[in-house]
């Protein structure tokens, strides 16, 4: 019947599991747990999906949060040209029976429906610009709604849930201009490329998305309950390069090079994009925003993200990031740093550098990662792997180190392991140790 299954179920003891016997750092932080099973089938445009599902997340105070799905049924349609109309839809609909258990007056159990079609009308006028537009609603059903201040009090029970359904349509509109575009080839018959093609394009972006006046009553549960108004337009000036490598396999082309920079412009009056920390600047336009693109190889690329606040002159984020494989190793490394716009502190300022070194080929390899913070003149985090592997067995050496307060306190951990192929690990001995100033 094209039906496909998978169950997932995810449980532990209790709270400090991953903190006695993980010694991974991201499952060592690990604060919950989650466990589903669903059924689903394909068919051309459409999919069909149903879903049980909970999620527990385990708070400082000992105490749990719970979130179920007891079940969820999804119906989506992928979009889908209307006949010979110029008009493509596209469905979302789901219904959902939800028990959420955040607190002793933050439990309830009840249904969830929701509806979402969009229509895409795209329109090419030349071959040099084109237009898109996009509009839609988001209709939704509660079945059970929050309390909000200036509600009586129910003498009966202190629940935040008042036993009364809420029901929300969000209508929505979006539209893309791109164009006029403007290119050029270059023949360069070279060694390395044998063409470039240079294109220069502006875009324009806009979104609208109503709001709910009654969002204070909607119950959380997951992103189908928060529904962010806009009314943003985004302005965009693209230049990208383009490059065919030289020689009959050198394949098709590729980019190389890109230099995007765009800016946010708020419609609504009451939504600033740019605001000092005492409110007497403000403005409608966001900061803005630089976006470098470098791929000179396919084994080399450089990223930057550049970010500048018009209120104050003064950049106030930037993000780089960068690649590189020679044969089988690979190194990277990553800079970003935030600074506050008003007086020019620097809040963040933090260097990765990573590498993964094969010493011998199908044998031993190096994993290292160094996480150093400026602002504090620390190695926050770093951690290195040595594996050995043989035909039948495997041996791996790990060392974590991090700093937490500042550099005020320090935790390493150890681990040794020696696996057996086919039959799993044999043998696993982790440790650690904490230090404080």
């Amino acid at each position: 019947m094209g039906f496909r299954g998978v169950i997932r179920y995810d449980d532990v003891s209790d709270f400090d599991y991953f903190q006695d016997f993980e010694r991974n750092a991201d499952r060592h932080a690990k604060r919950a747990l989650h466990s589903n099973a669903f059924l689903t089938k394909n068919w051309g445009r459409q999919s069909f999906n149903f879903l049980v599902d909970q999620r527990e997340t385990f708070l400082r105070d000992n105490s749990t949060v719970s979130l179920r799905q007891m079940p969820e049924v999804e119906y989506r349609l992928r979009s889908t040209q209307l006949r010979d109309l110029p008009l493509y839809l596209q469905l979302n609909s789901a219904f959902h029976f939800l028990d959420v258990d955040r607190r002793e007056n933050y439990n309830d159990s009840y249904m969830r429906a929701n509806f979402a079609p969009r229509l895409t009308f795209p329109y090419r006028a030349f071959p040099w610009l084109s237009f898109s537009v996009d509009a839609g609603a988001v209709f939704t059903f509660w079945g059970d709604s929050l309390r909000v201040s200036g509600d009586e009090p129910d003498p009966e029970s202190d629940s935040v849930f008042r036993s009364e359904s809420l029901s929300r349509i969000t209508p929505s509109i979006s539209g893309e201009a791109v164009g006029p575009s403007f290119s050029r080839i270059f023949d360069l018959n070279g060694k390395t490329w044998s063409k470039l093609k240079h294109i220069m394009e502006p875009r324009f972006n806009y979104a609208f998305v109503d709001e709910f006046d009654e969002e204070d009553r909607i119950p959380r549960f997951d992103e189908l309950d928060s529904i962010r108004g806009a009314n943003i337009g985004r302005m965009a000036f693209i230049n990208r390069l383009l490059a065919k490598p030289a020689g009959e396999g050198g394949g098709g082309s590729r980019e190389i090079m890109s230099v995007e920079i765009f800016r946010l412009y708020s419609f609504d009056d009451d939504r600033f994009l740019q605001r000092s920390s005492d409110g007497e600047k403000q403005s409608h336009f966001g900061p803005p925003t630089l976006l470098f693109r470098y791929n000179p190889t396919r084994q080399t690329t450089f990223r930057n993200a550049l970010r500048f606040n018009t209120l104050f002159g003064r950049i106030e984020s930037s993000a780089t990031s960068g690649s590189f494989e020679a044969g089988p190793h690979r190194f990277g490394v990553r800079w970003t740093a935030r600074i506050r716009p008003d007086d020019g502190m620097t809040r963040t300022n933090q260097f990765r550098v990573s590498s993964d070194l094969i010493l011998i080929p199908r044998r031993l390899r190096l994993i290292s990662s160094v996480n150093f913070d400026a602002n504090d003149s620390l190695v926050q985090l770093q951690r290195h792997i040595l594996e050995y592997n043989a035909n039948c067995w495997g041996v791996r050496l790990e060392f974590g180190e991090f700093k937490r307060r500042g550099g005020q306190q320090t935790d390493r951990e150890f681990r040794f392991s020696i696996n057996l192929k086919n039959v799993g690990t044999f043998l696993d001995l982790t440790g650690g140790e904490s230090s404080s100033l």
